[in-house]
């Protein structure tokens, strides 16, 4: 039996939605969930207690704290529980780095330490998460509506790919964005039509912080319209999860064809049963005294 699966492939072939289009004529026949490695370190952690946590921290960092009366006077399989999620932390702060002998020591050292507990059967609970293929589509369409300096306005948006801080979360890495060709078009009440933002790419991880994972980043590049000097011009920009910014060709009220700029970001999210709300600040300031304020609000119905 033939299957034609790349007809509807026309500009991208997005990996999600390569699955779908299998699932589709039922060529799937089994489903095996592998979760990745900082998932089983989060799904460890979410069953420790404040104090063995503390104990994965210490030990992680200095494996003579495993002589120590608190740890010792835990029962075998709280030990083991301990050293095993010590381990496997350290392994993953270094999966990034080149290895160093002190790291390779104590990774050692907590393997053999694990190894001199009897077998257990693992106690962790693994929560399966609903699939990417089965959770909301990669493209999308929006409309919305506003005002600005007296001058109604509406734009039309398309989404490529794949996946914003605002969908539904199920399928996903919570906090993780990833966009790709994404584009506004905006009409006035004067009836002029243009450009008004083009996402290259924007990706963006916010998971929430623990004292454990602290991975908060952000790529952003494409087009976007701003006011310079009083006047809406499109510019490219260049930014980072620390806030700089680069103005990559000359616009009225820039001096220089790239301008730094240092500022701030900060917001809420959250997801409620049928809605997402996300509320943006940004203060991004220039170093040739030009400041770009901003309160975004989106509130998605689902």
């Amino acid at each position: 039996m033939n299957f034609e699966l790349t007809d509807e492939f026309i500009l991208t072939a997005i990996p999600v939605d390569t699955v779908r289009a299998i699932e589709r004529v039922d060529m799937i026949t089994k489903i095996e969930y592998r979760p990745s490695q900082l998932t089983k370190l989060q799904q460890l952690f979410d069953q420790m207690s404040d104090l063995e946590l503390d104990m994965v921290k210490s030990i992680s960092a200095d494996v003579s704290y495993t002589k120590d009366n608190s740890f010792t006077s835990l029962s075998q399989s709280s030990q083991k529980n301990i050293v095993d999620a010590s381990y496997k932390y350290l392994r993953y702060l270094e999966k990034d780095k080149s290895r160093d002998s002190a790291t390779d020591k104590r990774s050692f050292a907590l393997l053999r330490l694990l190894n001199s507990y009897p077998p257990t059967v693992e106690a962790v609970t693994r929560r399966k998460p609903i699939s990417p293929e089965n959770s909301h589509l990669s493209k999308q369409v929006s409309c919305s509506v506003g005002e600005r300096l007296d001058n109604s306005y509406l734009n039309i948006g398309f989404r490529m790919a794949f996946h914003k801080l605002e969908d539904n979360q199920h399928g996903f890495l919570q906090g993780a964005q990833i966009n790709m060709a994404n584009f506004q078009i905006k009409t006035n009440r004067n009836q002029t039509t243009r450009l008004h933002r083009l996402d290259l790419v924007d990706i963006f991880s916010l998971p929430p912080r623990t004292d454990f994972f602290n991975l908060l980043s952000r790529v952003y590049t494409g087009l976007e319209t701003q006011s310079v000097a009083g006047v809406d011009e499109l510019v490219s920009h260049v930014s980072g999860g620390v806030g700089v910014s680069y103005e990559l060709w000359r616009n009225q009220g820039m001096k220089n064809k790239i301008d730094p700029s240092i500022g701030i970001l900060a917001g809420f999210l959250h997801h409620f049963a049928s809605i997402s709300v996300r509320i943006e600040y940004s203060d991004m300031r220039f170093d040739n005294n030009i400041e770009r304020k901003s309160l975004p609000t989106n509130i998605t119905l689902r």
